[in-house]
């Protein structure tokens, strides 16, 4: 996919001639990192003959998810049904929903939703199980479903085989759901363990007369490691759109796979070596992830070293230090609750901009 081709996915509210003609805070993405990403990741999993089902829960956007399905994604990951609800109207019919869905508002969505979109759900409980069933059986549809399993996160899931048998067996004796396989969610650093795990899993179920279809794992931080992915038939990535502080200070990417910034202005310099930004944690969020501050600035390695609501702190040395007006550009530590903080972001291509693109799926977290 050339440059011009991943634009013509894109619809500008208006375009913007440089970063000065813009009002900050504002995510600014560059489309030649993103596409170089995309087409990396892209091209990993198809000589490892796995289908890639990306996650975008990062980008929130519809024209990214279909730039991953044009370059060969088999489909969609989603973590809530009101992205996938956007992502369906704007065409794309193979989703994911990696999330118990709970709960008769939810099911009446799910269950037009279904109507439209191939789904694929997942469930961890018999609760979650009764339900759909029930639902999908007063609408006479069929319902496929995934066990998520519990393979060291702690998180949802179920992490005995006994239970992922149970559970198993459960859905395959409901009227109306259909059991494909299984999810997990792998801790950063334990994915031949996970594999050991979800192997076993299966010999279990299949053992049991319960065909596995679909083994699912995921996760950007271990994205590359070749290791850990025996059995594995779909992986699920999402960071790796924009990549971030945490992936980039993890070693997962090179400062140049950082495809996002968060541009703010210095609205005040109370101090020599200190200057407060227009970005505080409505901007950047709180997420630490291990690291010290919430934020950097990649040319001066200057931190953002505390975060009210609207304010961002930054500690800066030198005679260099920016001055009230100027702008500067923050590698965020955690991507993905930062796009969900704007109904916009900014989009360019290299150092050229284009304009600023909807978040379509901004704030659909119910």
């Amino acid at each position: 996919m050339t440059y011009k081709e991943a634009q013509s996915f894109f619809s500008f509210k208006e375009t913007a001639t440089c970063l000065d003609k813009l009002d900050t805070p504002i995510p600014v993405i560059d489309l030649e990192k993103v596409l170089q990403n995309l087409i990396g990741v892209q091209r990993h999993f198809d000589d490892l003959g796995i289908a890639f089902r990306p996650h975008v829960k990062t980008h929130k956007m519809v024209p990214f998810a279909k730039i991953q399905l044009h370059l060969g994604a088999c489909g969609i990951t989603v973590q809530k049904l009101g992205e996938a609800e956007i992502m369906s109207e704007a065409g794309i019919g193979d989703i994911l929903i990696a999330y118990n869905i709970v709960g008769q508002r939810k099911l009446a969505r799910l269950i037009n939703l279904s109507r439209q979109t191939k789904l694929t759900l997942v469930a961890d409980n018999e609760f979650c199980i009764s339900q759909l069933n029930t639902a999908a059986a007063s609408n006479n549809i069929k319902l496929d479903l995934l066990i998520e399993c519990d393979t060291g996160l702690k998180r949802n899931g179920l992490a005995k085989p006994e239970q992922v048998l149970q559970l198993a067996q459960t859905i395959v004796s409901s009227s109306n759901l259909r059991f494909k396989g299984l999810m997990t969610y792998p801790p950063p650093g334990a994915r031949k363990g996970v594999c050991i795990i979800m192997s076993d899993l299966r010999k279990v179920l299949e053992g049991n007369g319960i065909p596995v279809e679909t083994i699912s794992s995921g996760g950007t931080m271990d994205l590359f490691l070749e290791e850990g992915l025996e059995g594995i038939t779909e992986y699920r990535a999402g960071t790796y759109i924009f990549n971030d502080r945490m992936i980039w200070e993890k070693g997962v990417c090179q400062l140049r796979n950082c495809a996002a910034r968060v541009l703010t202005t210095v609205v005040s310099k109370p101090a020599e070596d200190r200057i407060i930004l227009d970005a505080g944690s409505k901007a950047l969020t709180s997420d630490l992830n291990g690291l010290i501050g919430y934020g950097i600035d990649t040319g001066s390695r200057a931190k953002v070293k505390k975060l009210s609501e609207e304010h961002g702190q930054m500690e800066v040395m030198g005679e260099h230090s920016p001055n009230v007006g100027d702008l500067v550009e923050i590698l965020p530590n955690h991507i993905c609750p930062v796009i969900n903080l704007y109904d916009y972001i900014a989009l360019k291509l290299g150092d050229r901009m284009l304009g600023l693109v909807k978040v379509d799926a901004r704030g659909r977290v119910s």
